[in-house]
């Protein structure tokens, strides 16, 4: 008798476990479908590429800000230089990764390329003497 009332109050919290879950799983799906659709609203983020950032960032659940982002994939500028005499030119990182650099790498390229304000944008860094890569 005892154990049927235990086998019973088991089955009954492991139903309430799966519904749970279930619940969980489907608030994470809302959450990640808001990320993807903020992201898809920049103009040149594709599907891919804004499915492959929430991917790598873990839903941006570790980051706080772009600045973490850029330190979290290491997209920012390196300075080479090497006491006075050797002076290279500023690049991004090479220590983060990579496919990702790939991937943002192709929406700034697109960018620049299709749309007339980042293009302007563009000019006007490369004209102050920054790197066009």
């Amino acid at each position: 008798m005892v154990y049927r009332s235990l086998n019973r109050s088991l089955k009954s919290i492991k139903k309430e476990i799966g519904l749970l879950e279930d619940r969980l799983n489907s608030l994470v799906k809302d959450y990640q479908q808001k990320q993807l659709t903020l992201l898809k609203s920049i103009p040149i983020m594709g599907n891919k590429t804004a499915i492959m950032l929430i991917v790598m960032t873990d839903g941006f659940n570790r980051l706080e800000n772009s600045k973490q982002l850029c330190i979290y994939e290491i997209i920012s500028p390196t300075i080479r230089h090497s006491g006075r005499s050797v002076r290279g030119k500023s690049r991004i990182g090479k220590m983060g990764n990579q496919k990702m650099r790939n991937l943002l790498f192709l929406c700034r390229f697109s960018a620049c390329r299709y749309y007339k304000r980042c293009r302007e944008i563009y000019e006007r860094v490369v004209l102050k003497g920054k790197s066009k890569y």
